[in-house]
């Protein structure tokens, strides 16, 4: 169990979403890894109280960027500043969305 939790310290982790209940869910598990992570949500959204909690749970970094999943030019120019700092992006978990009830 314990090469398993290693191998994703320091891994580049992208999750869109992040500022939802279950995007800012899955950014706690992941943050104890010690992984490099990019938390991507809509224009406007607050993630700072986030980054803040994930960087006290061992999260190597946390980068909070913009970006509305709709528009294919802002997703474009997102990912490859991201790429431009990051040699590869080993996990991307594509959780941003708009549920109704």
């Amino acid at each position: 169990m314990g090469y398993k939790k290693n191998w994703y310290r320091g891994k580049v982790f992208v999750i869109t979403g992040a500022g939802g209940d279950i995007g800012s869910e899955v950014c706690r598990v992941f943050a104890p890894l010690g992984m490099r992570m990019y938390l991507l949500d809509i224009p406007g959204a607050d993630l700072s109280s986030l980054k803040k909690e994930l960087d006290e749970l061992g999260a190597e970094s946390v980068d909070i960027m913009e970006m509305d999943v709709t528009n294919q030019e802002e997703v474009k120019s997102v990912i490859e500043s991201i790429g431009k700092k990051e040699k590869y992006l080993d996990i991307i978990h594509n959780n941003a969305g708009i549920g109704k009830m």
